[in-house]
């Protein structure tokens, strides 16, 4: 269940109040009746150590679970993916022939290694890059079709600021989900994540989400977003990020790829 949650969380600004909603929302869709009570036990869970996700009355299964776009949101963000449908297919048509399948390695072969041939997971990894280019690519083609009216409709569905001659977004994953019940029941989806970022003074802020589409239509399932067209969590994130350096924070002093490194270190640095 925990491990399932993960692919239902938005991609920035994760608390633990939707990683408790993406862990209903995920083990529902696999198994909808719960018949052993396990999400009603992790719910109880997180009332009692007082870890509520925000804007919610209530913590009853229903209202946990996140959202389907309204459906005037939903055209938009549909027709926008069925632009890469060809890129999608050939992903997922592409990892299927490099899977290694049970009882194989993912890792090279002494042969491999010998005659200078990737492994499995060397493979996915270089086919998801070169699929995440190609859907950005395309994605930026037609974002650029719309008119202002449209792509800020879009924009607004998508957690993403689309404005400007050509909008700036990354497309920091993309991958093929299967998922399988105990009652046999089997979930296909598509999991992409969209994000940008921008400078406000010194801080840098992230937006985006995560859309989840049905593999066998291509159908918007959800779209899990933190959106840069929030006004309250702009000044929010900017008062936490300003008081963070001025306490001297050294997570904000160091570059985008040393901080995860910072984080786990050994250090004093995040024991006080």
């Amino acid at each position: 269940m925990c491990l399932r949650a993960l692919d239902y969380c938005p991609p920035v600004d994760l608390n633990f109040g939707d990683y408790l909603r993406a862990l209903i929302t995920a083990d529902h869709d696999l198994v909808p009746n719960d018949p052993w009570g396990y999400r009603v036990a992790i719910t109880e869970s997180f009332r009692k150590r007082a870890i509520f996700p925000a804007h919610l009355g209530t913590l009853g299964e229903e209202t946990l679970l996140w959202r389907r776009p309204e459906p005037e949101e939903l055209g938009a963000v549909e027709a926008m993916f069925r632009s890469v449908g060809r890129e999608l297919d050939q992903l997922a048509e592409e990892l299927l022939h490099i899977d290694p399948g049970p009882g194989q390695q993912a890792m090279p072969s002494p042969a491999d290694v010998a005659n200078k041939r990737p492994g499995a997971r060397s493979q996915s990894f270089n086919i998801s890059r070169m699929a995440r280019k190609n859907i950005h690519d395309r994605l930026g083609d037609y974002i650029t079709t719309l008119d202002p009216s449209q792509r800020d409709k879009l924009g607004r569905s998508i957690g993403l600021d689309l404005s400007g001659e050509k909008p700036s977004f990354e497309v920091h994953t993309v991958w093929v989900a299967e998922r399988q019940g105990p009652d046999g029941r089997v979930i296909h989806q598509f999991v992409i994540t969209l994000v940008h970022s921008r400078k406000e003074g010194e801080v840098e802020l992230w937006s985006g989400a995560t859309v989840l589409l049905q593999r066998g239509d291509r159908s918007v399932r959800y779209v899990i977003r933190k959106s840069a067209h929030s006004e309250q969590r702009r000044q929010q994130n900017v008062a936490f990020a300003l008081n963070q350096v001025a306490s001297d924070n050294p997570y904000f002093r160091v570059s985008r790829d040393q901080r995860f490194a910072l984080i786990h270190s050994a250090g004093e640095m995040f024991h006080a």
